[in-house]
Formats: C-alpha cells, sequence, structure tokens
C-alpha cells in the first residue's frame, strides 16, 4: 500500500502501472492523461461502503476530534434526509 498526497499523484501513479485505486468519477473526468487507464464503474453496493477516519491513537487533536464531529453531524444528516425521502 502506498499513500499519496492527491488525486493527481494517485493517477500518475495507476498510469505508470504502480498500482490500482478507487477514485470518484469526477476526479477522472478532468484528469488529462486519462486515456492512459482504463476504469470499471463500481457496482453501487460496494461503492455505498461505510468509510472511517482513521488516525493514530496518539492524535486526538482538538482539531480532528472536531472533524469527527462534523462528519458524524453530516452523516446524521443524511441519513435522516435519506428516511424522509428527500
Amino acid at each position: 500500500m502506498l499513500e499519496f498526497g492527491s488525486y493527481h499523484a494517485i493517477l500518475a501513479a495507476a498510469a505508470a502501472g504502480v498500482g490500482a485505486s478507487l477514485i470518484p468519477l469526477s476526479v477522472l473526468d478532468i484528469y488529462a492523461q486519462k486515456d492512459a487507464l482504463s476504469w470499471a464503474k463500481v457496482p453501487p453496493r460496494v461503492a455505498l461502503l461505510r468509510t472511517l477516519l482513521v488516525m493514530p491513537a496518539s492524535a486526538h487533536t482538538p482539531a480532528l476530534t472536531r472533524l469527527a464531529e462534523m462528519l458524524r453531524k453530516d452523516a446524521a444528516a443524511r441519513t435522516s434526509a435519506a428516511e424522509r425521502g428527500s
């Protein structure tokens, strides 16, 4: 597993044969060298997987705590809207 700092770096690595990645379609749409790549859509049941915010155990800073709170609040709002059918 490799870590990259941007979607552009991820796509460049994939184009160079370094590996594969899951990315948003919107990122691929604006990638200038997308002809160097092949891609496949991920089935909706897979694309909507639970995602986690993972960090070192020692990294509980106020900023990360606030980010986690904001993510939880957003997820709750989306769940509520989906249940209402909006």
